[in-house]
């Protein structure tokens, strides 16, 4: 049996015990990873889900859509609630953004969806009667951005949905 010296010993224990260092450090960045792709999985499924809608009455928001000002005050006050939520989920987006959990085509996605509910001449009517200021003056001002720039882009719903004419 050879022996070693002791300086060889603790050279090659000292070379083990950074190899072990090195091994966990690179699990623990693949755990990061892995816990950052299910957070964003989770972002993303989250920011896509219009299950808000449920709690509405979708013939009232359509009507409002086509004709704000032709609602009751109790329909005016749902679409507004209804509004409020769209919104809120819209500012949702936007945060989950900035924390690089969701990409630009997300962002952009549920602009244009608002830009379009905007567009409709109640969407219009909502917006200019108040609607606007009850909601942060970034997100307004990044809607109303996007309009600005991207008016022949922009379908009305009730254009893109013709059906919605209906629900007078």
């Amino acid at each position: 049996i050879v022996m070693m010296d002791m300086e060889t010993a603790a050279n090659i224990a000292e070379i083990a015990g950074g190899i072990a260092i090195l091994v966990s450090l690179t699990y623990a960045g693949f755990q990061i990873r892995q816990s950052n792709r299910l957070a964003k999985v989770e972002s993303i499924r989250s920011t896509q889900s219009n299950s808000f809608l449920d709690e509405y009455d979708m013939a009232t928001i359509g009507r409002g859509l086509v004709n704000f000002d032709s609602l009751n005050y109790s329909d005016k006050w749902e679409f507004h609630c209804y509004f409020l939520r769209f919104l809120s989920h819209y500012a949702m987006v936007i945060q989950t953004h900035k924390l690089g959990l969701l990409d630009d085509i997300a962002v952009a996605n549920w602009t244009k969806a608002i830009a379009e509910s905007l567009a409709t001449p109640g969407g219009r009517q909502y917006w200019s009667e108040g609607g606007r200021e009850s909601f942060e003056p970034q997100y307004v001002k990044a809607i109303e951005d996007y309009i600005a720039s991207s008016l022949a882009e922009i379908t009305p719903y009730n254009e893109r949905y013709k059906w919605m004419l209906e629900t007078g």
